[in-house]
């Protein structure tokens, strides 16, 4: 029936409309010159005459389709012209003279195939309005259905102001399609999709560092958070090294009940905020990836019972100087410890990983307890390189540290079949005995840090 209907609007063009003619005078220097003056001459008359169709048609029809190409149609004259015949001559020694005809019998055949192509088009878009389907493919056929849309508007309006007679009208609104694309870009159903949107701010700055999203209190890598930092990482203008960046670009996310929300912020070396967006998430955009932390509770717990020092700060991190640590197998993994003044540590590994979840202190060569010196204080120190081999996993790195002495403070541990001290097989337990461990005296300071870090086979 569509293609019965454009038939019968072809052939209506036949009959007895065409009972005018526009045309235009121009002048240049060369022949082309004097052409394009004459069209734009041309043009203007023709937006004269659509404009006042486009008016005489929001009084008959009065559709909110028309609000926004009525405001492109009357703030310009630069319309789509099709069918022109142009006459030029020699007008005098230096100058040309060109006319320029637009014939409503030539023009209006023309403007029916365009008006058709599109028409088409849009109804192929209709399809898209309703939430299914890949997200990122129906964004960008409702986007192209909006430009689409407001194309038609003005092919029709010059169509009609020609003196198409026939009733030509969108198959889809500007309503239907800002409600679907309001739909798409409030809360994401696709990752890719809600990521491009959002960051397409950053990418006049260059040489960003991209951390992984954080979720707190862990500084646990899940799959979610390498998913993000990867696509984030091809978005923007990245480099490889936080120390060699010129922007930082950090970012955490909250689960909620029903969504994740993602909170970007790219910053200057100093810590100050130039750019800052937030991106809501649906189930569909992340149930294919771990979000929930594994060390979750863990992390919540070595939060709250936090031992706090006013004199001895110690830190964890890694050699890049981040602290959210993603490693794959054959990697070595190289770590700093600092302290302010001079302490014993030693450090309980919390693990969940393919051998299961439990925890153990770690043999940093020497034996459970080091000592950071007084030469070695406010300065980073190597701690002894670790490997990445199986088990895969998140584990995380607990260290206490003290201005005593730590002997007889260390957990009881005994030597597992994988040669390691294992403490427990219940972390929860491990962070309760370390701490109850710990000697208070008024003269010995005692702190603790933690460090999260994630392998994988790739």
């Amino acid at each position: 029936m569509k293609k019965i209907a454009w038939l019968l609007l072809m052939l209506s063009l036949a009959g007895g409309l065409f009972s005018f003619q526009l045309s235009a005078i121009g002048y240049g220097d060369t022949a082309e010159s004097a052409k394009r003056d004459a069209l734009a001459n041309l043009s203007i008359q023709l937006y004269v005459r659509v404009d006042a169709k486009v008016s005489d048609l929001l009084r008959e029809e009065n559709f909110e389709v028309f609000e926004r190409t009525v405001k492109e149609v009357t703030t310009s004259s630069n319309l789509p012209i099709l069918g022109v015949v142009y006459n030029e001559e020699k007008y005098t020694k230096k100058e040309y003279r060109a006319t320029a005809m637009l014939e409503p019998q030539r023009a209006l055949p023309l403007y029916s195939q365009q008006l058709s192509a599109m028409h088409d088009r849009l109804v192929e878009a209709s399809e898209y309005l309703r939430a299914s389907g890949d997200a990122s493919l129906r964004f960008q056929k409702l986007l192209l259905a909006r430009q689409d849309l407001e194309e038609f508007e003005v092919y029709r309006f010059i169509y009609l102001a020609l003196g198409g007679k026939a009733n030509i009208s969108a198959p889809i609104t500007v309503q239907a399609l800002d409600e679907a694309l309001h739909e798409l870009t409030s809360v994401f159903s696709d990752l890719d999709l809600g990521l491009r949107l959002n960051v397409k701010d950053f990418a006049e700055y260059e040489g960003i560092y991209v951390f992984y999203p954080s979720v707190y209190p862990s500084d646990e890598t899940t799959e979610f958070a390498r998913a993000v930092h990867d696509r984030l990482q091809g978005l923007v203008s990245s480099c490889e090294s936080p120390q060699n960046a010129s922007w930082f670009l950090r970012s955490s996310y909250e689960i909620l009940t029903d969504r994740i929300d993602l909170h970007l912020r790219l910053t200057d070396r100093q810590g100050s905020a130039v750019k800052s967006a937030q991106i809501s998430f649906s189930p569909q955009a992340y149930r294919a990836y771990e979000y929930e932390p594994r060390t979750m509770d863990l992390a919540k717990l070595m939060d709250m019972g936090e031992l706090v020092s006013n004199k001895l700060n110690i830190k964890l991190r890694g050699s890049n100087g981040t602290s959210q640590l993603y490693f794959t197998e054959g990697q070595k993994v190289q770590l700093e410890i600092k302290a302010n003044i001079p302490c014993e540590y030693y450090i309980v590994v919390h693990a969940n990983t393919a051998w299961g979840v439990y925890s153990y202190v770690l043999d940093l060569d020497s034996g459970p307890i080091c000592r950071i010196s007084a030469d070695q204080c406010n300065r980073w120190v190597q701690l002894p390189p670790l490997k990445v081999t199986e088990p895969f996993g998140v584990e995380t790195l607990h260290v206490i540290a003290s201005t005593g002495s730590l002997q007889g403070s260390v957990p009881p541990y005994r030597k597992d079949d994988y040669k390691l001290l294992r403490i427990s097989d219940n972390p929860l337990d491990a962070v309760a005995l370390t701490r109850g461990l710990m000697v208070e005296r008024e003269e010995i300071e005692n702190s603790e840090t933690s460090l999260t870090l994630t392998t994988s086979k790739r």
